[in-house]
């Protein structure tokens, strides 16, 4: 086959070889580095998930501090005992 096609053949079929490696290449590279971006991204998503469970904390304790502090007034305006 190499004396119908001669050079040009060779010379092709490499270079639609490491077009194509290259191709494929670049598809992995960016595969990896958008997977390494989706980690760092779920990485600060749980941060600021931690940081909402903790802000929601205080937020229930205080509103639970308010509650209990107004309950012997709402029991007084009741009628119940003082």
């Amino acid at each position: 086959p190499w004396q119908t096609f001669g050079q040009p053949f060779f010379f092709f079929t490499c270079l639609f070889l490491f077009v194509l490696c290259s191709v494929g290449l670049s598809y992995v590279l960016d595969g990896v580095r958008s997977k390494l971006n989706e980690v760092a991204f779920l990485k600060r998503m749980r941060e600021w998930h931690f940081l909402a469970v903790g802000y929601r904390r205080v937020l229930q304790s205080h509103v639970e501090r308010l509650v209990r502090d107004s309950e012997p007034v709402k029991r007084c305006s009741d009628g119940y005992s003082l």
